[in-house]
């Protein structure tokens, strides 16, 4: 009887340790460059004439006090976020993109985020600028929010 539950001791150590150990060769043979899966948090344009305050380029957000000043200043004069899909991020999860586009003299113009790839060391945040050549004629600036999943690795807009 104990020589039995020794056995079964021993064998489910084995299992264990093999278990952990393909866990290991896995995760250290991934094929880069990968796409990482994000979702959208919003997108527009920030009709307040740079009032708002936000410089053209691209943020990278990984803690809510942040995320929390960068919907403020989008908010200055209108409600924008109401129209975001996702308000409420979980940063123990998820970090936010943001990029934005300078102040265009109409509504025509579009900031997207095409996709965002992972390589060994650095995330890269593929951005593209289109003009529609139609639009409100309103000075307004382009922007476009996504969430990923938290990484340490460094991200680059391309």
């Amino acid at each position: 009887m104990i020589k039995n539950y020794k056995l079964t001791v021993i064998l489910a150590a084995f299992a264990v340790i093999s278990c952990q150990n393909k866990k290991k060769v896995a995760q250290s043979t991934i094929s880069y460059p990968i796409r990482v899966e994000w979702s959208l948090v919003g997108k527009g344009n920030l009709l307040g004439n740079h009032s708002e305050g936000i410089e053209s380029g691209s943020l990278w957000i990984t803690g809510q006090q942040e995320w929390r000043d960068l919907v403020d200043k989008i908010n200055t004069n209108n409600p924008v976020s109401d129209s975001f899909i996702e308000n409420e991020i979980d940063f123990a999860k998820f970090d936010v993109i943001a990029t934005f586009d300078e102040v265009r003299p109409h509504s025509g113009f579009i900031v997207a985020i095409d996709s965002v790839i992972e390589d060994a060391r650095n995330r890269l945040v593929y951005i593209s600028l289109r003009d529609k050549k139609r639009g409100f004629e309103m000075p307004s600036q382009p922007y476009y929010l996504i969430k990923v999943p938290k990484s340490t690795k460094t991200v680059m807009f391309q």
